[in-house]
């Protein structure tokens, strides 16, 4: 089987997955985007806009976009940092929980549906085989970094 063929598979799995969650997370009444953040925030717990935008690679104008918009919407509340007045700690409301309960009963069932389509061997097995194309992966962005940090940009004159 082509390699191209294989990676085409896994990314329209990856975009078929990510179009039904988007549509099951809309009808909660927020956009993905947000979602993202809410999700953050239950795993991480209080945080600043700065450390959130820092995990998650955009910039602080862009994280204030979506917390002013959850913050309406009564998913978040601001408050102000004990240690540093200048700061303001991000956390999630009762709303905002049961968002992400409630996201997290969507994903099991629709994830759960997905891989009724094998056995528990079978999951092992591509379990097994994702871990090796992962590790290649990171082997690859290694690499290509290391390249990209010679002198010359990895280029030999």
């Amino acid at each position: 089987m082509e390699n191209r063929k294989l990676l085409w598979k896994i990314m329209k799995l990856n975009r078929e997955h990510r179009k039904i969650i988007e549509r099951e997370i809309a009808s909660l009444g927020i956009h993905p985007s947000q979602h993202h953040l809410l999700m953050y925030l239950e795993r991480n717990g209080q945080s600043t806009q700065s450390s959130i935008a820092a995990a998650m690679e955009v910039s602080p104008s862009t994280i204030a976009v979506s917390l002013k918009k959850l913050e309406k919407g009564c998913y978040i509340e601001k408050e102000m940092d004990s240690a540093d007045n200048r700061f303001n700690r991000i956390v999630l409301t009762k709303k905002g929980e049961a968002v992400v309960l409630k996201s997290k009963q969507l994903f099991d069932e629709v994830d759960g549906k997905l891989f009724s389509a094998l056995s528990e061997e079978e999951k092992e097995t591509l379990d097994g085989y994702l871990e090796r194309l992962l590790y290649a992966m990171e082997t690859l962005l290694l690499q290509n970094e290391e390249e990209k940090n010679r002198p010359n940009g990895g280029t030999e004159e």
